[in-house]
């Protein structure tokens, strides 16, 4: 076991730093030894990035997570889920609506087609063709059901769209709104959600989403 002394340096040296990879941990051991650093981070509460091949480590008290338990340091990813397909089985699960390939990249910043592909093979996570393109839903048959439901209603919706508006970008507003249902969104909110999933999307068109469909008084009524 590594001396407490050892352990707090460690410690102490990636909170410093933030991210770390694992030619710094070597050095700050001073060691060539992948399995000395290991043994000195026992007892640590740390984590591996999700993204660049699991490269980058950090503290567990660093990170500012998402709602989606997400955190990045520049373009590097990390996961309360841990692992690339953990999240990605987290996400599509938690999802009113199911994902979308395209929106889970956007999101993780990541390719994540090899993921899914296995994911669905080994049966983590389902999927079934929607408008033409791959909807990734939960194996559990009875939230699968609920966000097919969902993910039809919002379509549907999205056919009744305000004139100047493009169909992708009522769907992904209607698409959060749910995803924030349980505390009654407001326009600033869903902005910055979906900004959090890497969708730059006008506070001004948010607002005239909510002004056709009359959000506010519909998720008012239903709470």
């Amino acid at each position: 076991m590594p001396r407490i002394s050892d352990r707090k340096k460690l410690e102490g040296f990636i909170k410093s730093r933030r991210v770390v990879e694992m030619k710094d941990l070597l050095e700050i051991v001073q060691s060539t030894s992948r399995m000395t650093v290991f043994r000195r981070l026992s007892g640590i509460p740390y984590l591996c990035s999700y993204s660049h091949a699991g490269r980058y480590y950090t503290h567990s008290d660093v990170p500012f997570f998402d709602s989606d338990g997400l955190w990045f340091y520049d373009c590097i990813g990390f996961s309360k889920n841990g692992s690339l397909k953990r999240t990605v089985t987290f996400l599509v699960n938690k999802s009113g609506v199911g994902r979308f390939h395209a929106d889970l990249e956007r999101q993780l910043r990541v390719r994540v087609h090899n993921v899914l592909l296995d994911l669905v093979r080994s049966h983590k996570i389902d999927r079934m063709k929607f408008g033409g393109q791959y909807l990734y839903l939960s194996t559990d048959e009875a939230r699968r059901r609920e966000q097919i439901e969902q993910r039809d209603k919002v379509s549907a919706q999205a056919e009744r769209a305000p004139v100047g508006i493009a169909d992708p970008i009522i769907i992904e507003v209607l698409a959060e709104v749910i995803r924030q249902s349980n505390r009654h969104p407001r326009e600033d909110q869903v902005t910055s959600g979906l900004a959090a999933r890497g969708l730059s999307i006008a506070g001004s068109d948010v607002a005239a989403v909510f002004d056709h469909y009359d959000i506010v008084k519909k998720t008012l009524d239903t709470g």
